[in-house]
Formats: C-alpha cells, structure tokens, sequence
C-alpha cells in the first residue's frame, strides 16, 4: 500500500497524470497495485524508485516538488528502459566489465552503475547542495 512520505513521494494519480503528459500510453495496462505478490503494478514502480531515491539521497528528506519531480522523472525512465536497467545489473553482479552492441561499448562497474537518469541526479545534486547550504547558513546565523 501506498503512503506518500513513508514509501513514495507522489501517487498513483500524479504518476498518471506525468504519464498522460508524456503520452505513454502502455502505462495504463499496468494495475495500479500488485495482483499477487512480485508482479509488476504502478505501485511496485512507485516504491522501487522511491528505494533508489532514498539510496541515493542517503536518506528519505520530506516531500516535496523536487523530489516528486524526481519520482516521476525516474519512474518514466525505469518504466520504458526497465530491459536494459535489468540487464546492466546483471552484467555488472556477475562481473562482466564491459558490453558492445555494434560499434558502440559501454564499460560497466558498480561505481559508474546507477538507476537514476542523469538528469534526475543534476535536479537532486542542486537540491542537496540548496538543502546543505541551507543548513550551513542557518548554523551561521
């Protein structure tokens, strides 16, 4: 179950929405929650990428438009490329350390390996640094 703040930053209808926006229509074949447990649903993308959020945040800071942003943005990437993400992870768990697909190679290693689109860390990468100079200038004062 979904619960914005505890396990997700936005909900199904604000996923929607974002979708609808983007014009992806194939989202709306998902459930919105699990049929049975591990199957796929617009709940378990919300949660997984709230995960990865956190991860990478070191933390879960309280909602907000940046990371609502984020969730949606994040969410719509893991959702059209979920193939490719899954079989990144698989290569980089068994050790592979580099994959080619015609002329183009890609060298893959737990520290360059990472679910957040490079634009989602640029808008969290601004966020922490507001939020930490924030901090800075309210100890100061």
């Amino acid at each position: 179950m979904l619960t914005v703040g505890v396990n997700t930053y936005i909900t199904i209808l604000e996923i929607d929405d974002y979708m609808t926006y983007q014009n992806n229509t194939s989202w709306y074949t998902l459930p919105d929650a699990p049929l049975n447990p591990g199957a796929l649903s617009k709940e378990s993308y919300l949660i997984q990428v709230f995960d990865m959020l956190v991860r990478f945040l070191g933390g879960a800071p309280s909602v907000n438009e940046i990371l609502k942003q984020a969730q949606k943005e994040t969410v719509i990437y893991y959702y059209e490329n979920e193939a490719i993400i899954k079989k990144r992870a698989r290569d980089v768990n068994t050790g592979v350390e580099r994959t080619n697909i015609g002329d183009w190679e890609e060298w893959l290693n737990l520290d360059n390996f990472n679910y957040i689109p490079k634009s989602v860390q640029q808008m969290l990468g601004d966020y922490i640094l507001h939020s930490a100079t924030n901090v800075f200038i309210e100890i100061c004062d």
